[in-house]
């Protein structure tokens, strides 16, 4: 049998246990291919930090649409990628990029939730998921009074 990856033979103990890879390395290079050939097709000329960028205006655009008023980060070394303000204050925003797997869990890069209220998961399909604490939720204007920063009266 052969790999699904390199295309090199596959020995007989690991034929015998279903594998369908040669090397656990030809196991996970063929999941990375998988992985970004959903967002940017076989086109492999497309860096991480420009997926990443994009994201966070994919992010950008669906906050403007849904009425918030959004600031972009300016630097890579910010704590958030986004502000979204409203009139109940302002909340910071991380956007990652995530994927479902088999079972529909939701998987993604661990983040440090002390840093922001809001993370934004891209979707390779170009879904955005947005959780709060951890939990999903659908931002909207009428229900962004849960953990809002106060925003501090004008003098």
């Amino acid at each position: 049998m052969k790999c699904e990856y390199c295309g090199s033979e596959i020995t007989e103990k690991r034929t015998r246990r279903g594998a369908k890879f040669c090397s656990s390395d030809c196991y996970i290079d063929s999941s990375k291919q998988k992985y970004r050939s959903g967002f940017t097709g076989n086109d492999r000329s497309f860096s991480s930090s420009s997926t990443g960028a994009a994201h966070e205006l994919l992010v950008c655009a669906n906050l403007l649409k849904l009425g918030f008023h959004v600031f972009r980060s300016q630097s890579p070394a910010c704590p958030c990628d986004l502000v979204v303000m409203c009139e109940d204050g302002i909340y910071l925003v991380e956007v990652t990029t995530g994927y479902r797997g088999k079972n529909a869990k939701l998987f993604h890069p661990t983040k440090d939730r002390n840093k922001f209220d809001w993370l934004a998961i891209v979707l390779h399909d170009g879904k955005i998921i947005y959780q709060k604490n951890g939990e999903e939720f659908s931002p909207s204007l009428a229900t962004t009074k849960a953990g809002a920063i106060p925003q501090k009266e004008a003098k």
